[in-house]
């Protein structure tokens, strides 16, 4: 898998396109509810897995060594009641809601009427993952000094106070955004993602986020220096209005389906 150059990409309010007339940009939340049994698994050195759904969600707030324990179990207990703890960390503190952060798209390029596909301009992951200060031999009962989705502190403590992070590629021109009728109905991206740990050697497993009309994923299995990483974190994202089937057989549907959102609205 190549990988694109990683960045986090800024969120503007205004900027020039290529060819110097305004772009007017919007910002659109990718906050998302996740399936309770999302999960990352490391098979060698740990042979332990962190699961949303292992957890109550109670101290999520408090920690990765106090807070709800949605990890560290037993990989060769993945799927049973009751898997045998390994130690306690709090990988998902937000438990099933997911921030996951926004995209921006140039608001300038739809009319608000028919189908119209614009390109993701910009996107910023910052809420799914963040770089912890405390990552790295922290004190017994530390809290962490962020939060975000995937606590970068309960990763560390998983890895043995290991130095490494989460990093994402770049968009391209298949990154886009779907209304109808002005209403946002698909968000089709997929961008490269790293989880990487600095042990004997820096690991790095390659995956991809990807989001899919409005169905969005975290999603790596890639088996490197004799460890396999499996992140399976899936959910929708709470802003996209899937058009309904019987509607695409219809066109003529559409408008009367635009009206409505937008006299909910």
């Amino acid at each position: 898998m190549t990988i694109k150059n990683r960045l986090a990409l800024p969120l503007c309010a205004l900027a020039l396109s290529a060819t110097g007339g305004a772009q007017a940009a919007t910002t659109i939340s990718l906050a998302s509810i996740m399936d309770a049994d999302s999960f990352i698994s490391e098979s060698a050195f740990s042979g332990a897995y962190a699961q949303i759904s292992q957890g109550d969600g109670s101290l999520g707030s408090v920690g990765a060594l106090t807070g709800d324990n949605d990890g560290l179990y037993n990989l060769n207990d993945f799927g049973q009641p009751n898997p045998q703890m390994f130690g306690g960390v709090d990988l998902f503190p937000r438990e099933q809601n997911f921030q996951v952060g926004s995209v921006t798209y140039d608001e300038t390029q739809i009319t608000g009427v028919g189908v119209e596909t614009v390109q993701i301009s910009s996107i910023d992951l910052s809420e799914l993952y963040t770089p912890d200060p405390e990552r790295t031999n922290p004190s017994p009962g530390t809290a962490p000094s962020v939060i975000s989705d995937i606590s970068d502190l309960a990763i560390g403590t998983w890895f043995f106070n290991a130095a490494g992070g989460i990093s994402f590629g770049d968009l391209d021109a298949n990154d886009t955004l779907t209304f109808t009728d002005g209403v946002l109905t698909s968000i089709d991206l997929e961008i490269t993602t790293v989880f990487s740990v600095q042990s004997f050697d820096l690991i790095e497993f390659e995956g991809v986020f990807r989001i899919s009309g409005n169905e969005i994923g975290y999603l790596i299995n890639d088996f490197q220096f004799g460890s396999t990483l499996e992140a399976n974190i899936t959910g929708i994202v709470s802003a996209v209005v899937p058009v309904p089937p019987a509607l695409l057989l219809f066109p003529s549907a559409l408008a009367a389906f635009g009206a409505l959102r937008r006299r909910r609205g």
